[in-house]
């Protein structure tokens, strides 16, 4: 493993006669991520007895309903829905007709499909809102699992959860 420097050139040799992989990758840290997408968009909120809510109420639970447009038809799909800090997963959740599979994390819930055709579609995540204080929703993303350049990404926002 070698960290390689910007702005600066690297050759890679090696004398064989059968195919050498190389890979490499980045990270960085986005601050302020925006909303964006080039096959699918996507939106988040939170509802309570079917009406949007902008501040919940500690002890309380709630849906994190989760809108995807889908521009194209798309194969492997996976929408990771991160969760505030001050929210816990809850137990119960309804599987949607083309959910394939569901994982639930305490930070975060990643829904798959194995084929979803263009259209609109809502996924519902329940979540408990637990302790009191503001917080950051970071943004949900929706992109193909084996080509994730095909993507739609939700901006930052902050929740708030205030005392019952």
């Amino acid at each position: 493993v070698e960290t390689l420097q910007p702005n600066k050139t690297y050759m890679v040799s090696y004398k064989t006669n059968q195919p050498v992989f190389v890979s490499y990758y980045t990270e960085q840290w986005n601050a302020h991520p925006l909303k964006e997408g080039n096959n699918f968009k996507i939106a988040t909120r939170f509802i309570k007895d079917g009406k949007t809510v902008e501040q919940l109420k500690a002890g309380e639970e709630y849906q994190l309903a989760v809108h995807v447009n889908v521009e194209r038809a798309a194969s492997y799909v996976m929408i990771e829905v991160p969760l505030p800090a001050g929210c816990l997963p809850a137990d119960q959740y309804t599987k949607e007709t083309n959910e394939t599979h569901r994982e639930s994390f305490m930070d975060k819930t990643n829904i798959y499909l194995t084929h979803v055709s263009a259209g609109s579609y809502t996924y519902y995540v329940p979540v408990k809102a637990s302790y009191a204080g503001l917080y950051t929703l970071n943004p949900a993303k929706v992109s193909l699992m084996y080509f994730p350049a095909l993507y739609g990404q939700e901006g930052l926002k902050k929740i708030s959860i205030v005392e019952r």
